[in-house]
């Protein structure tokens, strides 16, 4: 049960500005999802979290490159370091992490979307080209769609941890969880 996350490095710039934009979120360190892939490229790392503490196995080129132990907060702090990475590249992971969950959170609020050239219909009105956004953060699936837009999710899954808005103004944190019936389905994350 391991959600994952694919990103270039171009990607990682555009998060790690957002998280540079947005330090008292992102040092909030929220948790929509527990445990990761982390793929940058040819940079792969399993990213497992239990409590305020992350635990870090690197890949580069499907060779092993050590594990690392972080605790959150501000600043981050290392407890263990078993890897050959030296400088800044010690904590990319751990920083592109932090800022990721973040953003999963937090951005859809924020002004983290791009135009698209896509048609837009309003109701009542021609199709036309115009302002239609795509959302840097979605689901990428390898599957063909199925048909109905109302048709339920088969299997198992995880919903991310999200923040629920109720009415009567009050805000309540969803720690991430399972849900559905049957065999169980990743989801992966790509920008």
């Amino acid at each position: 049960m391991m959600n994952t996350v694919l990103l270039s490095w171009n990607d990682v710039e555009k998060i790690l500005q957002w998280a540079k934009d947005n330090k008292s979120l992102v040092y909030q360190f929220p948790e929509p999802v527990k445990n990761v892939y982390l793929c940058i490229d040819k940079w792969k790392a399993k990213i497992m979290r239990y409590g305020n503490k992350v635990k870090i196995n690197h890949w580069m080129d499907n060779k092993g490159k050590g594990t690392q132990e972080f605790k959150l907060g501000s600043p981050i702090t290392v407890i263990q370091d078993k890897t050959v990475f030296h400088g800044p590249d010690k904590a990319t992971m751990i920083t592109t992490y932090a800022a990721i969950m973040a953003y999963m959170v937090y951005a859809p609020k924020e002004v983290m979307k791009e135009p698209s050239a896509k048609a837009i219909h309003s109701p009542g009105g021609p199709r036309k080209a115009s302002k239609g956004y795509t959302y840097i953060l979605h689901k990428v699936t390898t599957k063909a769609p199925q048909g109905g837009h109302h048709r339920s999710p088969q299997g198992t899954f995880t919903v991310r941890g999200h923040y629920r808005h109720y009415k009567n103004g009050k805000t309540l944190w969803i720690d991430e969880y399972q849900k559905g019936t049957g065999e169980h389905k990743d989801k992966t994350y790509k920008l």
